[in-house]
């Protein structure tokens, strides 16, 4: 899990180019604060990639409301740059994996409905064995793109908010919390989903047989080193 905070760099930017400043917007998720993006230009970004390889086991949850699909892909978070990156979306094309070279893509976003959101690959995996699951429920691919083929892009780079790419177009939404994972175990999937869903009013969401949809998980948080991010 990477905890992020502004650099003094970053907030220069901020003052520079105030237009491209996610806003942090007050009761948006069930009475609890989140980040606004405007499905512009709104984007956060770093430098890093957090020593992930090109096609690495990583799981990406992310607590969020869409308020409207600006585009066929809105990406929400994407690790890498242009061609066969890790990107995850929304947008009017479905709930998605786009990797600007492939895609997997799942059932339609519902607007207006906060949702916990969980895509998953395993390690050297190809576009086909993908997974996302929406609210602690696995989703059927309603279609794959190029699916013998793999990530390969290695640029240190992630962005939260829009396109790591050219392909794909900015969010426009709220993002309540995102946790990265550098596995692809279901144990560790299920406590997440177990703590987000009850941290974020959510638990309801979850599948009756859900392992923590009656209580939250118990469990310890750690931190990576602090991140730095730009707009």
């Amino acid at each position: 899990r990477s905890k992020l905070s502004s650099s003094s760099a970053a907030s220069d930017v901020y003052k520079r180019q105030p237009s491209k400043r996610p806003t942090l917007t007050a009761n948006s998720i069930n009475g609890m604060p989140a980040i606004s993006f405007d499905g512009t230009n709104d984007t956060l970004s770093a430098n890093t990639r957090f020593g992930l390889p090109a096609n690495p086991a990583i799981t990406i949850l992310i607590v969020t409301k869409v308020n409207q699909n600006v585009d066929n892909s809105d990406i929400l978070f994407g690790l890498g740059t242009n061609t066969h990156n890790l990107s995850v979306a929304g947008g009017s094309g479905g709930w998605s994996w786009r990797h600007n070279g492939g895609n997997s893509i799942y059932g339609s976003v519902h607007l207006n409905t906060n949702n916990l959101v969980v895509w998953e690959r395993p390690a050297n995996g190809n576009y086909a064995s993908s997974k996302f699951y929406l609210n602690g429920t696995d989703q059927a691919q309603s279609s794959v793109g190029s699916g013998t083929s793999s990530p390969s892009n290695s640029a240190a780079n992630y962005d939260i908010g829009d396109s790591p790419s050219a392909a794909g177009g900015c969010f426009k939404g709220m993002i309540g919390e995102i946790i990265v994972l550098s596995n692809n175990s279901a144990a560790d999937r299920l406590k997440i989903e177990g703590y987000l869903a009850h941290k974020w009013g959510l638990k309801d969401n979850l599948p009756g047989g859900h392992s923590y949809r009656l209580s939250p998980p118990v469990s310890q948080t750690t931190w990576s080193a602090v991140q730095s991010f730009t707009t």
